[in-house]
């Protein structure tokens, strides 16, 4: 949720509701009561800016594959343990979680640069035309692929991803 979007989850908790409940069906992964209780409650902000900033921080500071473990630490924080998302202290605990330098973390997220260069990130993904997630794309050296979006099995994102590499080698042998 950025810009207009961003408000309290009791504005779009029906619709949220339902997208969680097929997301678990869909997937066999069960959300966690404390996310169900803060939907319910409908007070807790939805904007996808903080824990976009805390990711960008992160690998910023640690290796790639730390930070896919970050990511997902993210999103059990919301929608296992129903963390408050807009607070810097559920960041801290989770950058302390990973070893690292929690005050270094703390000034770099509070950095305007930072939350800047999170902005620019939006706006470009806004320019290819995603507008929800998760998408998943596919760099090929400078172009971008959309390979999936939603929550898709793994076999039809394999398919995704060849059909993608595929149009990347016929574009670059047009070249």
């Amino acid at each position: 949720m950025i810009g207009e979007q961003v408000g309290p989850i009791g504005e779009d908790w029906s619709a949220i509701r339902l997208a969680a409940r097929q997301v678990e069906q869909a997937t066999g992964v069960a959300f966690g009561e404390a996310f169900w209780q803060a939907g319910e409650e409908g007070k807790r902000v939805q904007d996808s800016e903080p824990p976009s900033r805390a990711l960008s921080v992160f690998r910023q500071l640690a290796p790639t594959q730390q930070a896919l473990d970050f990511a997902h630490a993210l999103q059990l924080a919301w929608f296992q343990e129903g963390q408050n998302m807009n607070a810097l202290a559920t960041y801290e605990a989770l950058a302390g979680r990973f070893g690292m330098d929690v005050a270094e973390f703390r000034r770099r997220y509070q950095d305007p640069q930072t939350a800047q260069g999170v902005r620019q990130e939006f706006a470009a993904i806004s320019r290819m035309g995603i507008q929800g997630f998760p998408t998943i794309l596919l760099r090929v050296g400078q172009q971008g692929y959309v390979v999936a979006r939603g929550y898709r099995p793994y076999a039809v994102l394999a398919e995704g991803i060849e059909q993608a590499l595929q149009q990347a080698a016929e574009e670059a042998g047009q070249e």
